[in-house]
């Protein structure tokens, strides 16, 4: 079930996230996700990874990096798909912010392959500060329970996930 507001962390979008240092072999990222329906920064990123070789590795809503090749939102998949021409497309982000503007959603997004990087959730890394009037692109919202898997996760693990550790019985 979703979160209780009072087990959760509610950031601003414009200088808060979290920041998870020197992850090793991440292949998935879960978490629980609400985002505010207002947002104070035009460009807003839920994930980055790219203080490393990991140029693909962020989500905003600009764009996604190609790194990432599945969404799960509340168990339903979005994959990155390649066309007829050989050109690939991304999970999307449009198909996040309807599902989980102002309530809770249970997300899950999974990468190409296992990497190793320092995580912004909710911020873009300091690392792409280099463009001119550079913002942190914050995501105003709130997030509880986040997870980093080394491998990727079958509906079942996911479902477990959605539904809460304690009231799943093997």
């Amino acid at each position: 079930p979703p979160p209780q507001e009072s087990h959760s962390v509610h950031l601003n979008g414009m200088d808060q996230y979290v920041y998870v240092p020197a992850v090793a072999s991440v292949v998935g990222i879960s978490l629980w996700l609400k985002i505010d329906s207002v947002q104070p920064s035009a460009k807003q990123y839920l994930l980055d990874a790219r203080y490393g070789a990991h140029n693909d590795a962020y989500v905003n809503n600009i764009e996604i990096g190609l790194f990432w090749v599945r969404l799960y939102i509340d168990g339903d998949s979005d994959a990155a798909v390649e066309s007829a021409g050989g050109e690939r497309h991304g999970v999307r982000w449009a198909r996040l912010t309807e599902k989980v503007t102002g309530r809770w959603a249970h997300v899950h997004i999974e990468a190409a392959r296992a990497f190793t990087d320092d995580v912004n959730i909710m911020a873009r890394t300091s690392a792409d500060n280099t463009e001119p009037g550079y913002t942190p692109g914050c995501l105003a919202g709130s997030l509880a329970q986040i997870y980093m898997w080394d491998r990727p996760l079958d509906s079942f693990a996911l479902s477990v996930l959605q539904a809460g550790f304690d009231q799943v019985v093997p």
